[in-house]
């Protein structure tokens, strides 16, 4: 989910790509997404679950390890700062640990982390100040107490914080706002709250909303995802029984005064209902609203349980506030699970949005029983205009059985980040961070040069008949239909991210 204001503005490709609805294994196209880093906790050790909550800014990225036992304190938790160009270009360097003076047993600090361009969060679901896991935030802000230091800000609680809310369990912000989600509150009906800067006093992180469904309904865990982004806030009820049971649905909130998310008025801390979304073809069990993502009106859902006609499992819905009328909120485009083979891959399981770019975590992606987990790239205008296409999937270069990778991701400009919290190198869930690039949004461009040229023919024709890079249409061979697809658009020249 979008967690930074700072994008920028991809050129876009109009291939006409026919994108194949089924197929046994999406190759990864070279050079068009590149394996910048993997990150692992200075600290790492097993059951820490690093990597099971990221997020990104444009320099740095802030990644949880909610289990870690902190200074031998049971599941107390634990979050780490590392820096882009910490130590190096693209070396993403360990800068900061935080995990607070007093932890306490199974505070579960860095369950879920936000960022902006200046401050970030993490939840801390099991924190006890109102009752046991009660729950609360960790606000930091940087350079506080130094230059280069992530210094704590305040420490965020619900003004009717009780046992068993659950606060924190899931966390979004973006410049000067904080939501945080307590999806046990009030017999599992849930709640959403909502801090912002200046609130209560100058530099007061101060609460100015509670958030709770029109309808409340217990066991519907509305709060189980959050997402905030220039004024509209995103709230999951996963298992509201809104159209099936536990069908899920999703809430859309716009902060007054009124007006489009692309030109939003002053802030003022108020906040109005503008949609209840649900899945056009929502069934039983489906999970929509277990992941969620907003930007410039751009609202995306996910559903890890729907089953589809195609055989896929999981699918992800894009809405656009103008669509269908101003306000409306309509479906622009639904994805889905093009990997059938696997049943559980929990599709959507995370989300990040970042202006034509869509990242979509599989965390459970792979051949069954391995689950090393996946991360699928999509951009506007591939296949079409205003098409929402795959760019390609990626995987951790030493992906192994059941890493997880894609169980929590993040994106902004040309980087996104997967965690991988189940990755055993450093002992039994561990865990794990990559970093990734992207440097062409041409398919095409299979070296990633950001032009459409012989080289690219050349490796297209070397690999005629097999699969790998030049497989444009991803059926999983390289064949005419992709000689053809790259031959459209041979001589782009506006390939690379950004340009």
């Amino acid at each position: 989910m979008i967690r930074c204001s700072d994008s920028v503005t991809a050129r876009r490709w109009y291939v006409g790509l026919a994108l194949a609805p089924l197929l046994v294994m999406l190759p990864a196209h070279a050079g068009t997404i590149d394996h910048i880093k993997k990150i692992t906790a200075p600290d790492a050790a097993a059951s820490n679950q690093f990597g099971r909550s990221v997020a990104l800014n444009s320099v740095e990225c802030f990644i949880g390890a909610p289990e870690r036992a902190e200074g031998g304190i049971f599941a107390s938790g634990a979050s780490y700062f590392f820096g882009g160009n910490l130590g190096g270009v693209d070396n993403w360097g360990f800068a900061v640990k935080r995990n607070e003076l007093a932890p306490g047993s199974a505070d579960r600090m860095g369950h879920s982390v936000g960022m902006s361009a200046n401050h970030s969060v993490a939840g801390v679901w099991g924190d006890d100040d109102n009752g046991t896991s009660s729950g609360a935030g960790y606000l930091y802000e940087r350079n506080l107490g130094g230059i280069g230091a992530w210094g704590l800000r305040k420490k965020l609680v619900a003004s009717d914080g009780v046992a068993h809310d659950n606060l924190g369990w899931a966390v979004d912000m973006d410049n000067g706002i904080v939501i945080m989600g307590a999806r046990l509150k009030s017999n599992s009906q849930g709640a959403a709250y909502i801090f912002q800067e200046n609130t209560g006093g100058a530099n007061n992180w101060g609460q100015s909303k509670k958030l709770v469904a029109p309808i409340p309904e217990d066991s519907s865990f509305f709060g189980h995802a959050v997402a905030v982004h220039n004024g509209t806030a995103v709230v999951g009820a996963f298992q509201e029984n809104a159209v099936a049971p536990n069908s899920g649905a999703v809430y859309v909130y716009e902060e007054l005064p009124a007006g489009p998310p692309e030109a939003p008025g002053s802030r003022t801390g108020t906040w109005k209902l503008a949609k209840k979304i649900v899945a056009p073809d929502g069934g039983s069990s489906d999970f929509f609203g277990g992941a969620v993502a907003v930007q410039n009106g751009m609202v995306v859902v996910g559903a890890t349980n729907h089953l589809d006609v195609s055989g896929g499992f999981g699918a992800v819905y894009l809405f656009h506030r103008n669509q269908g009328g101003a306000g409306n909120y309509g479906l622009v485009k639904k994805l889905v699970n093009v990997d059938t083979d696997n049943l559980g891959d929990s599709f959507g399981r995370s989300l990040a949005l970042d202006d034509d770019i869509l990242a979509v975590g599989v965390a459970q992606d792979g051949a069954p029983g391995a689950s090393p987990g996946a991360v699928y790239v999509y951009g506007r205008d591939i296949g079409g205009a205003d098409n929402w296409g795959v760019l390609t999937k990626v995987q951790a270069p030493d992906a192994e059985h059941f890493d997880l990778l894609g169980y929590d991701v993040d994106l902004v400009n040309d980087t996104f980040i997967a965690g991988a919290w189940s990755d055993d190198d450093d002992g039994g869930f561990s865990g794990s961070a990559h970093i990734f690039r992207i440097n062409s949004i041409c398919p095409a461009d299979i070296n990633g040069d950001g032009v459409v040229d012989t080289a690219d023919l050349g490796t297209l024709i070397g690999s005629f008949g097999g699969s790998g890079p030049g497989d444009l249409n991803l059926d999983g061979v390289i064949d005419t239909a992709d000689l053809g697809a790259l031959i459209g658009g041979f001589g782009a020249t506006d390939c690379a991210f950004g340009s």
